[in-house]
């Protein structure tokens, strides 16, 4: 099953997406992980686009392409996929059903106010990378997986958050009704716990 994860910063793509991957046993490929690791592998990509992810901008849909086209080549892929933050732009959706176009597209659906609490209080690991996601009253300074100190990923600041959630309005709102348009898109709630935003994608995989 070829499944798509839309929605805005902290709607909860990512845990869903990890959850998704364990049960179906397809792989979850996260399109900001991935470029991410551009970044910290300092290839000719990653510096190209270090200093706008910093800032939260979009990276260029042909630099993107690029990237999610190489990892849709690996092996594990031949059997489904569950992307997480991609395609963010209708460039890219048109792209990605030229490759291995989707069964399925979930959008977890959140208020900006809300997304914007989420996000102040995300850490990440810096040993394991492991991410810690909650409101406020949840953030900590060590990892529970190994102990190491949790930091806030600089475009996780309320400034970069907010001009995500712009730019998420204005270009992946059009990719949300184009996949509408194909009668393959279902909204969810995601305002809930994990565990209840989880209940409803089964759910609705299963219509």
């Amino acid at each position: 099953m070829r499944i798509v994860l839309l929605g805005p910063q902290g709607s909860g793509k990512s845990v869903q997406a990890e959850r998704l991957s364990r049960k179906l046993k397809i792989p979850h490929i996260d399109g900001g992980q991935l470029l991410r690791n551009e970044v910290a592998r300092k290839t000719a990509i990653g510096k190209r686009i270090a200093k706008p992810m910093k800032q939260g901008q979009l990276i260029p849909s042909a630099i993107v392409n690029k990237v999610m086209a190489k990892r849709l080549a690996k092996p594990d892929c031949r059997k489904g996929f569950i992307f997480d933050g991609y395609p963010r732009e209708l460039p890219e959706a048109k792209f990605l059903d030229s490759v291995a176009n989707p069964d399925v597209v979930i959008v977890l659906d959140i208020p900006d106010s809300l997304a914007v609490k989420r996000i102040a209080a995300r850490r990440v690991c810096i040993g394991c990378t492991t991410p810690l996601y909650g409101l406020p009253k949840d953030i900590r300074k060590s990892c529970g997986s190994c102990g190491g100190k949790m930091m806030q990923r600089d475009d996780d600041k309320p400034g970069p958050t907010r001009m995500r959630l712009r730019l998420y309005h204005k270009k992946t709102e059009p990719v949300i009704r184009y996949y509408e348009e194909q009668g393959i898109a279902q909204c969810i709630d995601a305002s809930g716990t994990i565990e209840a935003v989880f209940k409803k994608i089964l759910r609705s995989l299963r219509k």
